[in-house]
């Protein structure tokens, strides 16, 4: 957990990263769950990263990581499957460019991911409620995973 504040006596604290790295195997995947509070929707950025661990010498990573962003009752909102390949997410809301991603990833202050990556990503704008972020291994496929959620501006 990251607070994004300079001088938390002063300045109100603002969560602005959960994070939680754990293994995916065929029959498990790895679930965070998230609430966006107040009276207001927040932009996220939402990641399941595999292959973007290994240089940070994560042994056996999750080489194909799948992620589905759904809402407290289990509809689906959001997915993706490679960054690179942003897929059709909440609908009436653009769907998020890998450039979009990338410039995301970097005002939320996340490690980049490399362009030709299989890890996933997703932008949404969510209303206040309970989520889950829910990565599984594309194709059947195994190892450690990482679910970052990001607060934007």
């Amino acid at each position: 957990l990251y607070d994004g504040s300079i001088d938390p006596s002063e300045v109100a604290e603002k969560l602005v990263n959960l994070s939680g790295r754990g293994q995916v195997t065929a029959s498990t995947p790895l679930i965070g769950g998230f609430i966006i509070g107040g009276n207001s929707p927040k932009k996220v950025l939402i990641r399941a990263v595999g292959p973007g661990l290994a240089p940070f010498g994560v042994p056996s990573v999750l080489a194909d990581p799948g992620l589905r962003i759904v809402d407290s009752s289990g509809s689906l909102l959001a997915q993706n499957n490679d960054w690179g390949t942003p897929q059709a997410g909440i609908p009436g809301e653009a769907v998020a460019s890998a450039s979009d991603i990338t410039a995301a990833g970097q005002s939320a202050g996340a490690f980049p991911l490399t362009a030709a990556s299989k890890d996933s990503a997703v932008i949404a704008v969510l209303a206040p409620g309970s989520y889950s972020a829910v990565v599984t291994g594309t194709g059947g496929t195994a190892g450690a995973a990482l679910i970052e959620v990001y607060e934007l501006p």
